[in-house]
């Protein structure tokens, strides 16, 4: 994106927003000494709020090519080629966020050299959900996109196999595979040829040693014929649930108690034997409440700002880390704390969090400690 707030050039490309939010942020257009553009093509937005703010038009903007509802945030002169209609997905409620056959967004997309064809989809492209990449002009497929593995012990990693096959029986070529010394997994064989008249196997297993912590590992491979043409290959090596490594990640986190008041307001008391930068986590499960105030020991803190929960795209509990926000920079922090007992308490700013739940919480010095593994308790 850029690095410098309000400066640069901007390209949204090919996004599917979904949610009770707006689709773009104005970019600071409220700052002087403006040098920041943007151009949007071909995204898809099903957000309760406008999808563009009247303040982003502040900036040089070509807009065209989205599907959205027009609200009367968007000039005359943008969004050309703009689809002004509710979008109509696969199923929105299992989270798939597919155009359906009669979406009006099949087959509007605007070419965009380089990146999609005329007569392409508006909206993000789910690779793990169709049926395949859009493929190069080289005649080989592989069985298999996307590799998942999962283990509960640190040496518990299963095998995969892949097919790589040509689509074209008189193909013949050699090929080696790309994926970086330092990767999580190792495929075999490494190179080889391929014959038009018969499949090929690859195996790919997890190397233990490069699985350091309980995380979502997440890597790729390509198998790369001549020309440089290649067939990509995603691996996903989920290390959750691997209690050997949770435990090492969260020794130093600090757990606390929860005590429950009316109204959705839970107090949480910790007792730490040195003093320290803790950033707070709460495990809960949905719904959460959009704001709410936090004091530590009776006193707001800090002054004037508001916390805010993360907005759930899961369901179950999960460990989440409270946003002390402070406007225009909405950046978690954490908190100075002194040795000592400590309460801390959430009380929500709105009356729809009724049923709003804490299960447990805790304090640690980096957020990774448990945001890696969010799900584990």
């Amino acid at each position: 994106m850029h690095s410098k707030s309000n400066a640069g050039r901007i390209h949204y490309f090919h996004n599917t927003v979904v949610g009770e939010w707006g689709g773009t942020s104005n970019q600071g257009a409220n700052q002087t000494g403006d040098t920041l553009s943007i151009v949007t093509r071909n995204n898809c937005f099903a957000t309760d709020k406008p999808a563009f703010l009247k303040s982003l038009f502040r900036h040089p903007v070509d807009c065209d090519g989205d599907l959205y509802r027009n609200t009367g945030t968007v000039p005359k002169t943008q969004q050309r080629h703009g689809i002004d209609a509710s979008p109509r997905f696969v199923a929105p409620e299992r989270n798939d966020f597919r155009l359906a056959s009669d979406s009006p967004g099949r087959g509007r997309a605007l070419p965009i050299p380089g990146l999609t064809a005329e007569g392409s989809d508006v909206g993000a492209y789910f690779p793990f959900v169709q049926h395949g990449f859009p493929h190069r002009s080289l005649p080989v497929r592989v069985s298999a996109e996307r590799l998942s593995f999962t283990a509960s012990r640190a040496g518990d990693w299963p095998t995969r196999t892949i097919q790589l096959a040509a689509t074209d029986p008189k193909f013949r070529g050699r090929f080696t595979v790309r994926s970086g010394d330092d990767a999580f997994f190792r495929v075999t064989p490494e190179s080889g040829e391929l014959d038009g008249t018969k499949p090929l196997s690859l195996s790919v297993a997890i190397r233990p040693e490069k699985i350091i912590s309980a995380r979502k590992n997440l890597g790729a491979f390509t198998i790369r014929f001549a020309d440089g043409l290649s067939r990509p290959v995603s691996v996903c090596a989920d290390s959750t649930r691997v209690a050997a490594l949770l435990k090492q990640d969260r020794r130093n986190v600090i757990s606390g108690t929860v005590t429950p008041e009316k109204d959705g307001k839970f107090t949480l008391n910790f007792q730490l034997e040195k003093p320290g930068r803790y950033f707070l986590f709460i495990r809960s499960d949905a719904p959460n409440p959009d704001a709410f105030s936090v004091t530590l020991n009776g006193e707001a803190v800090p002054r004037g700002i508001n916390a805010r929960l993360q907005r759930r795209t899961a369901t179950g509990p999960r460990w989440m880390s409270p946003i002390l926000a402070q406007t225009p920079k909405k950046t978690n922090r954490p908190a100075e704390l002194a040795a000592g007992t400590h309460k801390i308490r959430l009380a929500p700013r709105n009356t729809q969090a009724g049923e709003w739940r804490i299960e447990a919480c805790a304090l640690a010095a980096t957020p990774e400690e448990l945001l890696l593994a969010p799900e584990m308790p």
